[in-house]
């Protein structure tokens, strides 16, 4: 049984986090992200057993990226600074407030690199695919994810 302190708890890591993404705090972006990793991908692990939630997960735009979260969470585990510093410019639509730089996962050669079990073909896959996304934004993103999936029916897996 999930116990919903650990699942609010999860949340709450990961909206924390997406709050303390700062692109001029690249170490304290790291720590903040790491954290919120280690959460999310331990209430991840704990659902895996609930019937239908890979399927859903993996169906969802958010939830689908838990396997790359994974990768970055054994990554921070074994040292990687997993934030990167990106560049933007004038986009639309507008994000108030405006921002002129954010923090990006960093490239997959990265987390790779610091791993000694190399992960999955998948989940190389999607992590290729978060990188090309805000940490802040991907944390809130899967964080609504849960919120999505909970309070789930235990009687259901």
């Amino acid at each position: 049984m999930i116990e919903e302190s650990g699942i609010a708890v999860a949340r709450d890591a990961l909206g924390r986090a997406a709050a303390a993404i700062d692109p001029d705090d690249l170490r304290g972006s790291t720590i903040a992200a790491g954290q919120a990793l280690f959460w999310a991908c331990s209430l991840d692990e704990q659902l895996w057993e609930v019937g239908g939630y890979v399927e859903a997960r993996s169906a969802d735009e958010w939830g689908r990226l838990l396997p790359a979260m994974r990768l970055a969470r054994n990554a921070v585990a074994h040292g990687a600074a997993i934030c990167v510093r990106h560049q933007e410019g004038l986009s639309w639509p507008m994000r108030w407030p405006a921002r002129w730089a954010d923090v990006y996962w960093a490239p997959v050669e990265v987390p790779l690199a610091a791993l000694e079990k190399k992960p999955t073909a998948a989940a190389v896959e999607l992590y290729r695919q978060m990188q090309d996304r805000s940490v802040g934004d991907t944390l809130e993103g899967v964080a609504n994810w849960f919120d999505i999936m909970m309070p789930f029916d235990e009687s259901a897996g």
